[in-house]
């Protein structure tokens, strides 16, 4: 089966498509500086081995409060629309984007959630089993960059610790420039740090980094599912841990482990 994933569904559009490991917006507040797959990574590609990774969908989830821009971002990426007439999305919605990563299919599943305080009960129900958490705040309102926290803290007590990736995104990066910009994006990479976050700064309406964002989210997502897959075979331990770094280790034999190593295995309304 592994050696047809590649024909499974209709070929995915040129720009879904990655081949080298994407570049991070900033090496003051990213979660990996390096420039490539992790090497068990590449090779399992080139050879096939990626098990059931090629029909998996990777959830992500975008927060934020109200009017930061969250659909915009998604529907920009998603659609390339940027639509004026903003409508607040109502409880949750969700989009899909296919990729091909290294030559194997991929999928984000990428779940929109509402703003309003009113919906937080429902949207935090739909925070689990999320491989990627996006905290989104407007670069033109200080105070939204202050909120992301709360919204941070939400989401993680629906998910195991260490289990996501997290992202705090500067929107509507057109509408801010200057030492203005500069200084919103000091804090917001000073909070990035404390979060244990990848930062990145973005516009919907202009289309800025909006692809480039979400190619890293995928490239990110896309190599903690195959180092997973490779541990479900026994090989690796893979381990996406505070969220700085992803910390690979080599199983010990099974003699050695028998002699005394332990593993350690990772409400609303």
């Amino acid at each position: 089966m592994e050696s047809h994933l590649m024909l499974l569904g209709p070929p995915v559009s040129r720009d879904r498509v990655i081949s080298d490991f994407p570049k991070w917006y900033t090496p003051e507040a990213c979660l990996q500086l390096k420039d490539h797959f992790h090497g068990q990574v590449q090779a399992a590609c080139q050879e096939r081995r990626t098990g059931t990774v090629g029909l998996k969908v990777s959830k992500v989830v975008v927060l934020g409060d109200l009017y930061v821009g969250k659909t915009s971002l998604i529907n920009r990426f998603c659609k390339d629309a940027f639509d004026r007439d903003y409508k607040a999305t109502i409880g949750v919605d969700f989009e899909i984007e296919r990729f091909q990563i290294a030559g194997i299919p991929y999928s984000l599943q990428i779940w929109d959630t509402a703003g309003q305080e009113k919906f937080k009960c429902i949207a935090s129900a739909y925070y689990r089993g999320a491989q990627v958490i996006i905290t989104a705040f407007d670069l033109a309102d200080i105070q939204t960059l202050g909120h992301t926290r709360q919204w941070l803290a939400e989401a993680q007590r629906e998910n195991e610790p260490g289990s996501s990736f997290v992202f705090l995104v500067g929107t509507k990066k057109d509408l801010l420039s200057g030492p203005a910009c500069e200084q919103t994006e000091m804090d917001a990479v000073h909070l990035a740090n404390e979060m244990q976050a990848e930062y990145w700064s973005v516009s919907a309406k202009t289309g800025e980094n909006v692809k480039a964002f979400f190619t890293r989210v995928a490239a990110l997502a896309f190599e903690q599912s195959m180092l997973q897959e490779l541990e479900k075979k026994g090989s690796w331990h893979a381990q996406i841990g505070t969220g700085a770094s992803i910390s690979i280790r080599r199983e010990e034999s099974s003699a050695a482990s028998q002699e005394g190593a332990s593993a350690s295995s990772p409400g609303c309304c």
